[in-house]
């Protein structure tokens, strides 16, 4: 029996001896997923400041029938009578193509051959129809580039926000 009692105390002792291992790596793992996804106090904030995703451009993707591929280095013409809401809405447009489609581009103003020209359609002699409305808007694109016409500021600003949601489907700067 001495012989067995041996053999339980070294068995025991064995079994113990893991338990104390398993234990000790279950907590360094615990430990190394908790700081990995341990978020160090406000840091939502950052993301929640952040307006556009960065690199959403799928290099990669092809223009298809139809689309207006939007070029880099491109002109942004704003006509006729404008506001600060214009200016913003534009300035907020022109931040989303640099960030998150990689396109640079520019304000000009009066600039009636830009790749996308901008104006309210009463300015520009254009009859929304059914849009004719407060945050009305249309959005004509040709192998030229795109044309925007807003009822009112507000709805320029629309327009653009719609060109940005189009563009974050499609992964590609096209209309």
């Amino acid at each position: 029996m001495p012989v067995q009692n041996s053999i339980d105390a070294i068995k025991s002792d064995k079994i113990a001896s893991l338990a104390k291992k398993n234990q000790s790596l279950k907590a360094k793992a615990d430990k190394v997923r908790g700081e990995k996804n341990m978020e160090k106090n406000y840091d939502f904030r950052k993301r929640l400041l952040e307006v556009h995703e960065k690199d959403v451009r799928n290099k990669e993707r092809c223009v298809k029938d139809g689309e207006y591929i939007i070029p880099d280095a491109m002109v942004i013409g704003v006509c006729g009578s404008f506001t600060d809401v214009t200016e913003t809405a534009v300035c907020d447009y022109i931040d989303y193509l640099q960030k998150s489609m990689c396109i640079s581009a520019r304000m000009e103003i009066g600039a009636e051959n830009a790749d996308i020209t901008i104006s309210l359609a009463k300015d520009a002699g254009v009859n929304l129809g059914e849009y004719a409305s407060y945050k009305g808007f249309r959005i004509d694109t040709d192998d030229s580039g795109i044309k925007v016409y807003g009822f009112d500021e507000r709805g320029i600003g629309q327009a653009l926000y719609y060109m940005e949601t189009l563009m974050n489907f499609e992964k590609a700067p096209v209309m």
